[in-house]
């Protein structure tokens, strides 16, 4: 046993021990010698139990008790039969376990849980395995720390870890060490190699840059694990292309497939292996990308089929252009590295991806691509841009002006609060109806019913105003109850009946069936006051069969319910609706444009005449942006016509009427500077050139090599990234990454030399993404993209002995013993260390009693008779005779104290009298008898009497 202090510094008080055994030696006392030397002892050791306690006194013992900590690899690479493995062996180890043994559960994967706490638990606790872990990698090292703070104190520690040894994770080794050194004993027990018939694509690889028409090779290697045979099946964009039968030997097969393109752009390669009895279907995917080319491509998002105008304009002036519809928009974010610029012609937000507006978003701020919006009924405000990605990049602002000769609208809209809009869909409601307010001007009037069941007023119709009304009654929409539109709609449609307003607006939300009633009436009552009718099918449950004839005989327009997939897409649908109804997204009054003082000076309108030009039919409406944004074109209403900005990197235009058609045919009959170009025509080639030349890279990046080297670890991957410049580097490199679903991360690379920087980014998403490198003032260094290839967790099969056998090799390690060892004591018994400042302190307060007694105590007199120990106890009748005789002796003192008491009395002196005054002599009084008292009474007694006599005589 030895003694330890958490505070010694409390011990130098021990020297103040000498001067006070000196004081309270020389202290008098009328304490006796023994006494005394008692008090001094006590008193010695309560001080020294004080200086004890303040020094934190502990003492260390050893104790054999242990916690086992069983920590059971999950992850999908174990295979086969593994849970049951695990479990046996643990019931087979609690076997040998001692009651006072303490025993826990762990499980890990790519993260770790406790599925049993550690505790003294009984066998029958050992149910199944219910904690959810992440399967897809074995991060062995972090569950090694997160074990390592399972167990509780003084205890010996043991952490038997159950795996197959394929960590994805590097560090295991050292962090076992580091274990050891901690005093936590570590066993590796490794799982069956399960014969688990298997084939794996470990590696597809493509060339990154091809030449157009140059032959090239893909690369696939497939791994098998008691497989013959499997069907490698390749895509091409999307497409099928090539369906193979191979032949299979265990282990690695490499297989070569040729390949040839013509068409310049990006590629994206898919390969997919299928194999009868194959047990993991993960593993057998593979994706690549590649370049053909370096020629820049200028998307033309359309809605219909057909090149349209302007892609035989843009192909005649020697721009590659491609007309793409909003579901052939490439969804791999690699596949845009090769695309200078996107015009959107005639689609509305609602046709196509929120995730790939993200993507364009991040690729015009951060990769420099240019974009383009052109005006149409499906565009700009009509087109329902507002809170979209899209909008903070146009020049432009969308939140519209509205003229004052716009005439004044009515809406009322009615909004399905059923139970089956609690949650997630009741709170998007409520931000539509918000949203769809906020595009009418403060004198349009606008209501809002909330139906179940039964329909009530939520905002009250009347006039907009600033919005706050509107915004208060709308939050208090909550869901619950039934589903009945009639009442709601007839309300409506009662409400608009009686009011004056020349645009009259019904939006119909619901997300369910609704119940049977004469609707065509009503429809014929809002025909009659020119009450148009839409509706929103939210949800997969609602009846579009109904609210498609409700919307058709209603003369509106019907939104389904693949419209709203996508959360914050149906604020989007209850804009369109209303800025359509309501006609306020397009000014189709004829009118001029005439240049800005701004566009006189910009090379845009270089050379162009707009003196003589005829007038627009139509445009859409929005309104001026400050900032980088410039308005070149616009109306004697200062509506922007033609409007040009950056945003980032990227180069944007806004023109804001259509291509040629109704709107703008007669500037497209108009000739331009150019015999074989129309005004129009010119116009439209000077701004879509001005947004893709901000694609290039700038000449003091050309020559620069941006190279990526992917590894995967679980679900996501790191990126090695090199930046070779040609150029000194002036300082830091930030490094964007964009992966597939449009996530960005930017990190900082500190240059390892004058031309080079180098670093790691890590992806969350696996697939094909693009890296770009910029300086500090964001000038664009090289662009590049990249793969990520499939995960180490399913490129790895079978148990690795030899890795845990080497991980075993550590003090105290052990490697794949039997479960009846699991409990035998430990190698090292645990030092245990018990604080001593309680069992001080009581001592303390015992040592006061007892010093406190043999001072304050008294000793029986000298020669006063001790009682033996064996003599008889006095009689009962004994005592009784003692008290009778002391009663009689109290009894006597009461009859002879009145006669003493008078006597006294007559002693007491008297008024003064004259001197002649004659007095009779006293008489003296008898002289008491003696009594029982003792005789020093009585002798006090007589002492006063006589005292008294004298004063008398006097």
């Amino acid at each position: 046993m030895k003694l330890f202090f958490t505070r010694p510094l409390f011990l130098l008080l021990l020297l103040t021990l000498g001067p006070l055994v000196y004081y309270w030696r020389k202290k008098p006392t009328s304490l006796t010698s023994r006494r005394k030397r008692d008090s001094l002892i006590l008193r010695t050791l309560s001080v020294v139990s004080i200086v004890l306690a303040l020094a934190g006194a502990q003492i260390e013992s050893h104790s054999d008790k242990m916690t086992v900590l069983f920590l059971l690899d999950r992850s999908l690479s174990t295979g086969g039969d593994s849970e049951s493995f695990q479990r046996t062996y643990i019931s087979e180890a609690l076997e040998t376990k001692r009651r006072e043994d303490q025993f826990g559960v762990l499980l890990f994967g790519g993260d770790s849980g406790v599925e049993l706490p550690a505790g003294t638990h009984s066998q029958q606790e050992m149910g199944q395995l219910s904690t959810v872990v992440d399967q897809q990698s074995t991060e062995l090292t972090s569950a090694l720390r997160f074990a390592a703070t399972s167990f509780p104190g003084e205890t010996a520690r043991r952490l038997v870890v159950l795996t197959d040894g394929q960590s994805t994770e590097p560090g295991v080794k050292e962090q076992v060490k580091a274990l050891s050194d901690a005093g936590i004993e570590v066993w590796m027990i490794p799982l069956p190699d399960w014969k688990v018939k298997d084939v794996l694509l470990s590696r597809f690889e493509s060339p990154s840059e091809i030449a157009s028409d140059e032959p090239f090779l893909l690369r696939a290697v497939i791994e098998s694990n008691g497989i013959e045979e499997c069907r490698l099946l390749i895509s091409e964009n999307g497409k099928p292309k090539q369906d193979l039968t191979l032949k299979l030997q265990a282990g690695p097969n490499l297989f070569l497939i040729p390949q040839q393109r013509t068409e310049r752009g990006p590629v994206r390669y898919e390969a997919r292996v299928i194999a009868e009895g194959d047990k993991r279907q993960q593993n057998n995917k593979g994706e690549a990308l590649s370049f053909i080319g370096e020629e820049k491509t200028v998307l033309v998002l359309r809605k219909n089929e057909g090149p349209g105008s302007l892609i035989p304009l843009l192909r005649g002036a020697g721009i590659k252009a491609v007309a793409v519809q909003p579901h052939q928009l490439p969804n791999s974010v690699g596949a845009w590295r090769d695309v200078a610029c996107l015009i959107i012609e005639d689609v509305d937000s609602l046709e196509w991806k929120k995730r790939l507006q993200s993507i364009t978003s991040l690729l015009v701020r951060e990769g420099g691509m240019g974009l383009m919006m052109c005006g149409s009924n499906a565009t700009f405000g009509v087109g329902a841009y507002q809170r979209t990605p899209i909008e903070p990049l146009l020049p432009v602002n969308l939140a519209i002006r509205r003229p004052k000769d716009q005439p004044l609208s009515a809406l009322i809209q009615c909004l399905d609060k059923s139970g089956s809009m609690s949650g997630s869909p009741i709170k998007m409601a409520r931000e539509a109806a918000i949203a769809a307010g906020q595009t009418l001007s403060p004198k349009d009037r606008i209501g809002v019913l909330g139906f179940d069941s039964a329909a009530r007023w939520v905002v009250k119709f009347g006039p907009k105003g600033d919005g706050s009304a509107l915004t208060r009654g709308v939050s208090t929409l909550r869901a619950g109850g039934g589903t009945d539109l009639f009442p709601a709609f007839q309300k409506a449609l009662d409400t608009l009946e009686t009011t004056e307003a020349p645009l009259k607006h019904i939006i119909v939300l619901s997300d369910g069936a609704v119940g049977a009633a004469d609707y065509d009436k009503l429809l014929a009552r809002a025909n009659a006051g020119r009450v148009t009718v839409s509706a929103v099918a939210f949800g997969e449950g609602a009846d579009i069969r109904f609210l498609e004839d409700l919307t058709k005989k209603g003369k509106g327009r019907l939104f389904k319910s693949d419209q709203t997939t996508e959360g914050s897409t149906l604020a989007q649908i209850f804009i369109r609706d209303t800025v359509l109804a309501t006609g306020a997204g397009i000014q189709e009054n004829p009118t001029e444009a005439r240049p800005t003082a701004t566009g006189k000076s910009s090379p845009i309108l270089a050379g162009l005449n707009f003196d003589r030009s005829p007038r627009l039919k139509a445009h859409n409406l929005a309104s001026s942006k400050g900032g980088t944004a410039r308005t070149l074109l616009q109306t004697a209403k200062k509506d922007p016509v033609l409007a040009v900005g950056r945003a980032g990197l990227g180069h944007t235009v806004a023109w804001l009427s259509d291509l040629g058609g109704e709107w703008s045919k007669s500037w497209h009959e108009t000739p331009g500077p150019a015999s074989n170009l129309s005004l129009l025509e010119t116009l439209l080639l000077r701004s879509i050139r001005s947004a893709v030349s901000s694609n290039t890279l700038p000449l003091a990046a050309r020559g620069n090599r941006l190279t990526v080297r992917p590894s995967a670890q679980g679900d996501s991957a790191l990126l090695e990234v090199e930046l070779s410049s040609r150029r000194p580097l002036a300082g830091p490199v930030n490094v964007l990454t964009i992966s597939s679903d449009g996530k960005s991360k930017q990190v900082t690379l500190q240059p390892t030399g004058p031309f080079l920087a180098r670093g790691v980014v890590r992806v969350d998403d696996p697939g094909s993404g693009l890296v770009m490198a910029q300086d500090s003032s964001g000038n664009l260094l090289g662009r590049t993209n990249f793969t990520i290839p499939l995960a180490p967790e399913f490129t790895r099969l079978g148990t690795d002995s030899a890795a845990l056998k080497r991980w075993s090799q550590v003090p105290d390690g052990q490697f794949d013993l039997g479960a009846e060892k699991v409990f035998k004591n430990p190698q090292k018994p645990v030092p245990v260390r018990a604080p001593l400042g309680r069992d001080l302190v009581r001592g303390l307060l015992l040592l006061l009693m007892l010093e406190v007694a043999v001072r304050r105590l008294p000793l029986p007199k000298k020669g006063q008779r001790k009682k033996e120990p064996n003599q008889p106890e006095v009689q009962i009748s004994e005592r009784f005779a003692r008290l009778r005789a002391t009663k009689e002796s109290s009894r006597t003192k009461q009859t002879v104290q009145p006669k003493r008491k008078a006597k006294i009395e007559r002693l007491k002196p008297q008024a003064q009298t004259p001197k002649s005054t004659t007095t009779k002599p006293t008489t003296p009084t008898a002289k008491p008898k003696p009594t029982a008292e003792p005789e020093s009474s009585q002798e006090s007694t007589l002492a006063r009497l006589k005292e008294a006599r004298k004063r008398k005589g006097k």
